[in-house]
């Protein structure tokens, strides 16, 4: 974390201190920053280094848990109440990955968000210690 700008440091901390995904204006309002370009510019470093990552479906950025920052990640959205998880190191993922990097296609990017009702939501359980939910610790 040494190596981020003020802004990019800035745009971290907002992140890391949401309760919920944030679109880059909801970012852009929070830093105070004079133009959405400071914000956009500090998201793509971020995502760059791996600190924040989109979430493409809801066109809104989330921080990165230190074991997602390095590895691919899959995202659990509860479109109920907004739960998310951050699947990291999911078996899945890379094979998926390994898969396409043996056939004629580069995986530039990728994002996985899977969509639906959380446990909770459903009314089988609650968010207990082993799964978070996004305004706590996103482990896995």
């Amino acid at each position: 974390m040494d190596k981020l700008t003020a802004n990019q440091r800035r745009v971290l901390e907002v992140l890391q201190q949401a309760d919920a995904p944030l679109g880059a204006y909801a970012i852009l309002k929070e830093t105070g920053f004079r133009g959405a370009t400071q914000v956009y510019r500090a998201l793509d470093r971020l995502g760059d280094l791996g600190f924040v990552r989109k979430l493409e479906s809801l066109n809104a950025f989330i921080a990165c848990s230190d074991r997602g920052k390095a590895s691919p990640a899959a995202f659990l959205i509860c479109d109920q109440c907004g739960w998310i998880r951050e699947l990291v190191d999911a078996r899945e993922i890379a094979e998926l990955q390994a898969s396409l990097g043996q056939s004629d296609f580069q995986v530039v990017r990728a994002v996985v968000e899977l969509h639906g009702i959380c446990s909770s939501c459903a009314g089988r359980t609650t968010h207990g210690e082993t799964v978070s939910t996004f305004n706590r610790s996103r482990q896995v």
